[in-house]
């Protein structure tokens, strides 16, 4: 019997999202850059008519803001690539079967 029965998982199966969940992911990213462009134009512009101390409100969150979608444009690819990965993987078990030079392995 396990001991850890929690704490034992499929990371691949964890890792993998629907086809549409990819996209919307990597678009929330742009979509957080789109924001923090936007909140650094509206910092610019409030530190010219204001002074230039301004635009140091705005610079951190924005930046918060790119780092949040640099994160999940990265986090997309990555999930893209675990996916391909696995079509890649199964492609060639099916064509090695299929060639007979080797038994597919047996489902856990």
């Amino acid at each position: 019997m396990d001991p850890f029965p929690l704490c034992r998982c499929d990371l691949a199966a964890v890792l993998t999202l629907p086809d549409f969940a990819r996209p919307a992911l990597k678009w929330s990213g742009f979509a957080l850059y789109a924001a923090a462009l936007l909140m650094l134009a509206t910092g610019v512009v409030v530190a010219v008519l204001y002074g230039a101390e301004v635009i140091l409100d705005a610079l951190f969150p924005a930046l918060g803001l790119a780092i949040a979608g640099t994160a999940l444009i990265g986090l997309s690819s990555l999930l893209s690539e675990i996916a391909h990965l696995r079509e890649d993987i199964a492609a060639m078990g099916r064509r090695e079967v299929a060639d007979g030079h080797d038994e597919p392995l047996p489902a856990e």
